[in-house]
């Protein structure tokens, strides 16, 4: 499966939205965005600092198959960060978020965040954070032997 996602994600990543700010973003920009992902605003997955947006396509449609496999509403904490805010609220330096394929999930409970985490591999997104609060999902190109990431725990 991560074999699949890599060949998907070599040939994908460089289709991106992206715009200073997403207020800015086309008509025809839209128009697309709503076809790939009608659950998800650009304002929610545009940058808390600068308003600025970076997606990769891919991940933006896996962000949408996740929301429909979980039949209800994902919400988002992180999605685009630019670099300033990415410091800001203490990210890493070449965080995936700043390269428009990470997104951070809003979890009630590790429940929860389990069932995202199956429902991310299916859709894939070949990285997983676990967290108390929330699940980070991103599309980072895979480990040389195919494996995928994965850090934290639920309790």
């Amino acid at each position: 499966k991560l074999r699949t996602t890599l060949s998907t994600l070599s040939e994908s990543l460089v289709m991106t939205f992206q715009s200073e700010h997403w207020t800015k973003l086309t008509e025809e920009e839209l128009a697309e965005w709503q076809a790939l992902a009608p659950n998800f605003s650009p304002k929610e997955i545009a940058s808390k600092g600068d308003g600025s947006i970076v997606v990769i396509k891919e991940a933006l449609k896996a962000l949408q198959r996740m929301r429909d496999i979980a039949d209800r509403p994902l919400t988002i904490n992180s999605g685009y960060r630019d670099p300033a805010y990415n410091r800001a609220v203490g990210g890493v330096l070449n965080s995936q978020h700043t390269r428009g394929r990470a997104f951070d999930i809003h979890i009630a409970n590790s429940e929860e965040g389990r069932e995202l985490e199956r429902i991310a591999e299916d859709v894939g997104f070949t990285a997983i954070g676990r967290y108390p609060t929330f699940i980070h999902v991103d599309m980072r190109p895979p480990k040389s032997n195919g494996g995928g990431y994965r850090w934290g725990s639920w309790k």
